[in-house]
């Protein structure tokens, strides 16, 4: 197990290997189970509330999310690991609420996500698992989906004054378009 560095869009390199699109994994493994062990660990490390593979620089379809009820759920210790996933119902309704993400430090942004969705995934043992996701975990399953597909939250933020620089912890402040 051990610690590894979040690739950053600060950085040029890495803000290029955060666009790929992730494989498909082939079979879970021990190989796979070091991964779900690192990023867990990284997650944890870094006060995270989900990481997706490519965010250590594996592009692999492998991503760790905390299973919270909201943002201020710290007592959750519980992990998912969702392996292949893929979305085979969202919901239409849609929900305004922050994202953040270990990739784009220092920043928020107000996104639209769906407030439920249902998720076909291979678990750390291989197995397939169908999920439902609804409030606060289906935000952060769509967030790290995303990571998968090459997409960062940013990328769902037309409006310049939805974007914020956190300037104190929980106290965002409009990012300056000057």
């Amino acid at each position: 197990m051990a610690v590894r560095r979040i690739l950053s869009v600060e950085d040029a390199a890495d803000a290029e290997i955060l666009r790929q699109q992730s494989a498909k994994v082939g079979t879970v493994d021990q190989k796979i189970n070091k991964l779900v062990r690192d990023m867990t660990d990284t997650m944890f490390e870094v006060e995270g509330v989900g990481i997706a593979a490519i965010q250590i620089g594996v592009p692999l379809q492998v991503m760790v999310v905390r299973a919270m009820r909201d943002a201020e759920d710290e007592e959750t210790t519980r992990t998912m690991v969702l392996i292949n996933p893929t979305v085979t119902q969202v919901s239409p309704k849609l929900e305004e609420d922050f994202d953040g993400c270990l990739s784009v430090p220092g920043y928020w942004g107000l996104t639209d996500r769906s407030v439920f969705m249902r998720v076909g995934y291979q678990n750390r043992f291989g197995r397939w698992i169908n999920g439902r996701f609804e409030g606060y975990l289906a935000r952060v399953v769509q967030h790290e989906i995303d990571h998968l597909r090459g997409i960062l939250y940013t990328d769902h933020i037309s409006d310049p004054e939805k974007f914020y620089e956190v300037v104190e912890e929980d106290e965002p402040s409009v990012v300056s378009s000057e």
